[in-house]
């Protein structure tokens, strides 16, 4: 069977995303990872909500290092 492009299923999405399919369960279920279910057990991810999802990703990421703390001074820190 011959799936859209723009749906996934979970081992598709775990193939697009580089990652293990519990991984795609662990992101679903925790981190807010968008899916449509279809029925009781079939569960499809459509491409542009996922892409989506990743970029608010990568912006909370972002601004989340804007908290670090600033790089140690020439010396500072080095043991003598």
């Amino acid at each position: 069977m011959k799936m859209n492009p723009g749906i996934f299923n979970r081992k598709t999405l775990a193939e697009y995303l580089g990652v293990h399919p519990d991984m795609v369960d662990r992101l679903r279920a925790k981190h807010g990872l968008p899916y449509i279910r279809m029925g009781e057990k079939i569960i499809r991810f459509r491409k542009s909500s996922v892409d989506a999802w990743l970029e608010d990703q990568e912006r909370v990421i972002s601004s989340d290092l804007s908290f670090q703390r600033p790089p140690a001074e020439a010396g500072e820190g080095i043991a003598r």
